[in-house]
């Protein structure tokens, strides 16, 4: 029988995975997992290493994979409750994704084997692992729309209030939030350049939207840059589902991608960034190319 650390099994009954499961199907997923502790900045798992299934206890995780030109492109930041490689569980191929701790984590550990078995003991486990993929794929494509319909503004005022929301805490002179990342993760977080990140932080803060504080971000006026994470290029309106208050991942001037004209095509296949702030598909997790998968 593994033994549980002093109060994982509370953290870990409130995971998305585990919180409305009866409590027999529950302890049979803490004794078939192993509870380890990291410290801030180590590899949990690396892309090429066998597949496990990793469900976050308590802190951060950063996943990502190497782009185009060994650029690292991140995929999300995990935390408490959320379920790693759940979409490579059956997937035979090595990992394809690397996680990084970016402060202390403690992480449950379950083989692919026990992971199935635990699955197959309990129907009601296998319906709720299933309604969690479809949540999953239903955020892959919300981010898709996101960094193919949205400037970079946009996009980063919605990565700050996602992380606000999800990490932040609450002071007198608004939330304050440490993301953990350093400027050009925050870049890659967001599918951009370092520099137009840099310059849409500098006019939230000329707006009074937000304030750097070292290596904290706090927002001051969530209103407004709600707001703002809302807006959309008139564009990219049209047959769009607006994206959830929870999902994703946000003015600055022109959108990132103009309207096609009349007649026109946009390419779709791979292509090489031209301009700042621009994505190639091989940057998107989760799309499939002819020649190459992507799997995020």
């Amino acid at each position: 029988m593994v033994t549980v650390p002093p109060g994982a099994t509370g953290d870990v009954r409130r995971a998305s995975l585990l919180d409305e499961l009866p409590e027999h199907v529950v302890h049979d997923f803490l004794e078939r997992a192993r509870f380890v502790t990291f410290p801030p900045r180590n590899t949990v798992f690396q892309a090429g290493d066998p597949i496990r299934v990793h469900l976050v206890v308590s802190g951060r995780v950063k996943i990502s994979r190497l782009g185009e030109h060994g650029r690292e492109n991140i995929l999300v930041i995990a935390g408490p409750g959320e379920l790693l490689g759940s979409l490579d569980l059956f997937d035979p191929r090595p990992q394809p994704t690397t996680a990084v701790t970016l402060g202390p984590a403690r992480v449950a550990e379950l083989s692919t084997g026990s992971m199935l078995d635990w699955l197959a003991a309990h129907t009601e486990a296998a319906m709720r692992f299933i309604h969690l993929l479809v949540l999953r794929a239903q955020r892959q494509n919300d981010a898709l729309h996101d960094v193919f319909g949205l400037d970079v503004g946009t996009r980063l005022a919605r990565a700050i209030l996602r992380e606000a929301q999800r990490f932040g805490r609450r002071t007198p002179e608004g939330i304050r939030v440490d993301l953990g990342l350093s400027q050009e993760e925050l870049a890659s977080h967001v599918r951009a350049s370092r520099e137009s990140v840099n310059q849409s932080l500098a006019g939230f803060a000329r707006q009074g939207w937000v304030r750097r504080d070292g290596c904290e971000i706090v927002v001051l006026d969530e209103k407004q840059l709600a707001h703002h994470a809302k807006h959309e290029p008139q564009a990219c309106t049209t047959g769009r589902r607006s994206p959830s208050k929870t999902s994703v991942a946000n003015s600055t001037p022109a959108s990132d991608h103009p309207p096609l004209r009349a007649g026109s095509q946009r390419q779709v296949g791979p292509r090489p960034r031209t301009s700042e702030g621009e994505t190639t598909m091989h940057d998107v997790p989760g799309v499939r190319l002819s020649a190459t998968e992507v799997r995020a």
